[in-house]
């Protein structure tokens, strides 16, 4: 029988983690998906490790091909899959049991063509770190994701496959230009240059963070983020001005972020480039980081204490997670860019 979802796991030398990613997979509470984990060249025991549990799972299927990156691992996936919706999990992040059934009752709903859950961040253990943004906003057409940025992780999102295909799949030369990163950024900004894509406002998924993952290496990171934010206002001539000036800026505040336990020239000269393009807004933003950072740093002792008691993810409950909210000037900021 054709699955409803086909999920799409790239491994590469996943061992420490792709046995709870999978368990994670055959938890959800919608039965009829299979998980296709296509393991990118690994020298370490994915493999082998993935391979018992397709013993024991017929939904499991191990595909190997040579190393190419997370594209192109990716991209393998999605010419296999049997399901009319593809979901994309990383090798090391989590899932709440509702995520899959969850976004598929929205999509059909809806109509829309791919949609996205909201993440928290996850230490090596699986504890919860700290979450995203609960976005009030039911869809990001182009100019609100290009600037907004809203996923933030490569295990959210769902899309109907034919709509994934239509767009290209993942692009296979980020990695080979050492920009590898922001494959999941340029794949959902080319869908939604076509399709809007919707939020699905609950927390159902564990972004692992730990040293040595792809996101640690800051600084490729932020080369990535502004080749590939250039890239798509380069494809896509008709974003207003302001889209496109605060596309550069939110990009710039995102490196500086990046940079901010780096040497202080790099966070600098991520700052600079922010005031080449606005100098208030730069100003402004200095201002507020800086400030913000005091109220934090006042907050040290009760934050530390409440990561060493935070629960795992499988015992967070997706709906009632505390989140920041989002904040009036970026609602205003939305309907601005939204028309």
């Amino acid at each position: 029988m054709k699955p409803s979802v086909s999920v799409i796991i790239p491994a590469y030398n996943a061992e420490a983690f792709v046995a709870a990613t999978l368990k994670s997979a055959q938890a959800q509470t919608l039965r009829d998906i299979e998980i296709l984990v296509v393991d990118d060249g690994s020298t370490d025991t994915t493999a082998d490790i993935v391979r018992a549990f397709a013993e024991a799972d017929n939904r499991i299927r191990l595909i190997t091909k040579p190393n190419g990156g997370v594209g192109s691992a990716r991209n393998r996936g999605l010419a296999e899959a049997g399901a009319d919706f593809v979901a994309f999990l990383d090798a090391d992040d989590l899932w709440h049991p509702e995520k899959l059934e969850t976004q598929l009752d929205a999509l059909k709903q809806s109509g829309d063509a791919a949609a996205f859950s909201l993440h928290v961040g996850i230490d090596r253990d699986g504890r919860f770190l700290a979450p995203s943004t609960r976005w009030p906003f039911e869809t990001f057409p182009l100019p609100a994701h290009m600037v907004l940025r809203p996923v933030g992780n490569g295990s959210s999102v769902m899309v109907r496959r034919d709509v994934a295909l239509a767009a290209g799949g993942f692009d296979e030369d980020f990695v080979k230009q050492g920009l590898g990163g922001c494959e999941d950024l340029d794949f959902e900004l080319r869908v939604a240059a076509s399709h809007p894509i919707r939020c699905v406002p609950h927390f159902h998924v564990g972004y692992r963070v730990y040293d040595g993952n792809m996101s640690s290496d800051k600084g490729r990171m932020a080369r990535a983020l502004t080749a590939v934010v250039d890239l798509h206002l380069k494809r896509n001539p008709g974003l207003s001005d302001f889209c496109r000036r605060m596309a550069r800026l939110k990009s710039c505040e995102y490196t500086v972020w990046l940079m901010r336990e780096e040497p202080l020239d790099k966070a600098f000269a991520q700052w600079r480039q922010m005031a080449a393009i606005d100098g208030g807004y730069a100003v402004g933003y200095a201002g507020r980081t800086l400030l913000r950072n005091i109220w934090r740093g006042g907050r040290s002792l009760i934050r530390g204490r409440a990561v060493r008691n935070a629960l795992p993810f499988d015992e967070i409950d997706p709906e009632t997670v505390a989140s920041p909210v989002d904040k009036r000037g970026t609602r205003a900021l939305y309907r601005r860019l939204v028309g």
